[in-house]
Order: structure tokens, then sequence, then C-alpha cells
């Protein structure tokens, strides 16, 4: 495996560590649920990550307080009728419907989403079925835009797998192939196209380099409006399905 994934406790803030096989240096940065990771080489001993962290108590105390003010905002789902949740980019209210059926289903209908759920159903039975509604509808949905994506740009990945990734939107890796979230069916059609193009533009150029960004904006001319649409609404998304 190239990565390895650990979780540690400081000061009573859990982080985690993520260990790369080609990585050279000690990296922290909040991820897109709002958790705090590091990555670093695989040998990295505890006392030089302990260490890295105490140098970096100002960071990790800006980004707690800013966590904190985004949960405010964004406040974890209750999965009770009337709470907005983004599909395609829209808002959408949920609309629970009572009935004394054994599965929990859930639709998209014109203006809401609407989920058939027993009167015995759990919150987090309730959360897994809407996860599973976005996932599923990823499954569909995704391999279709990568297929139309990859005929125009004439740039074919050898595999797409669709994944529930914690702090990605996709990836690409060395061998050709492709991961997408299934998250982003919360975000508008354009914004995923943007993803697809984004990664697919990977199997050329396996960068973040001019070049890059030059083949991305060629097959995307919005790609700056629709990357910052990804970094506007990544805390609510993620934090939507939680």
């Amino acid at each position: 495996m190239d990565n390895v994934k650990e979780i540690i406790q400081f000061e009573g803030h859990e982080l985690e560590i993520q260990r790369r096989a080609r990585q050279r240096t000690l990296v922290l940065a909040q991820r897109r649920d709002g958790g705090l990771r590091m990555t670093c080489a695989r040998g990295v001993p505890k006392k030089d990550i302990l260490r890295f962290l105490e140098q970096s108590r100002d960071f990790i105390a800006k980004t707690v307080l800013r966590t904190e003010a985004l949960r405010r905002q964004f406040p974890l789902k209750q999965m009770i009728s009337g709470e907005e949740f983004l599909f395609l980019g829209r808002k959408l209210p949920l609309d629970v419907v009572w009935g004394w059926q054994k599965r929990i289903q859930v639709e998209a209908r014109e203006n809401a989403l609407e989920m058939r759920a027993p009167v015995a159903s759990t919150q987090e039975e309730r959360a897994k079925a809407l996860r599973m509604f976005f996932r599923k509808q990823a499954e569909l949905h995704l391999p279709e835009e990568v297929a139309a994506c990859a005929r125009r740009m004439q740039l074919f990945p050898k595999n797409l797998s669709v994944r529930g990734q914690v702090s990605r939107w996709g990836s690409c890796s060395s061998r050709g192939m492709i991961s997408l979230n299934w998250k982003l069916m919360a975000t508008p059609v354009e914004v995923i196209r943007y993803v697809v193009v984004h990664e697919l533009a990977h199997l050329e150029q396996p960068n973040h380099s001019s070049k890059f960004w030059a083949l991305v904006e060629r097959h995307d001319p919005g790609c700056k409006e629709h990357r910052q649409w990804l970094k506007d609404h990544e805390f609510p998304v993620f934090q939507q399905f939680k």
C-alpha cells in the first residue's frame, strides 16, 4: 500500500496521520470535514511528529476555532422534515413520510428529497439511507460523465471507482485509475464535470503545472469558478453526510 493512516490524540484533538511512501516533508492541513491531518514520510518517528505539532500550536488553535464556527453555521443534520440538503447544487428540503414498511427509501422529487421511513427507524438509519441514495446516484451518473469527458478529451482512464473519501473530491493514480467521491452528487453538474476534467487531465499531466491548468481550462472554461464553488461549499457538503 502506498499510504498508511493512523489516528493520534494531541491535547484533546484527534489528528489523522497519513504516512506516504514518497513524502519528504511534514505537512499539517485541515480536512474538508473540519478535522486535522498531517502527512509525512513512512519512517518519521512519533517524537518528531509531536515536536512538529508543538511548533504548530497556533495553526491548530485557529483551525479548531474555524471548525467550531463552521459547525455552528452548518450543524449536523437531524434527519427530520424540512431540513435542507444539497443535491446537484440545489438546496432541497427533506420530506419524511412515516410508515410501517421495513426498508427506508429515498427519492429525488422536483422540489424535495422524499424519504419513506418506518416509524421505528433511528436517526442513524435514516442518515445511512440518505448516504446510500447519494452513492447510488453517483454510481449511475459519474461513469456517464467520465465517459463523455474522456471521449471529448481523448484521455481514457484504465479504471473508475466511486468511493467515499474523507477529504478528496477525486484522484488519479500513476497507473491511470481514477477515483471519484460520491459526495460530488451534492454539487452542481458543471462542478462535477470540472472534477472529472481535472482528474482526466492528470492522465496527460500528472502534476499541477501551468500545462495542466491550461488543459483543464481548455475543456472547462469556467474551471476557476467551479473550483471556487468547491472551496466555498466543501464543509457543508461533507457535514450533511455525518
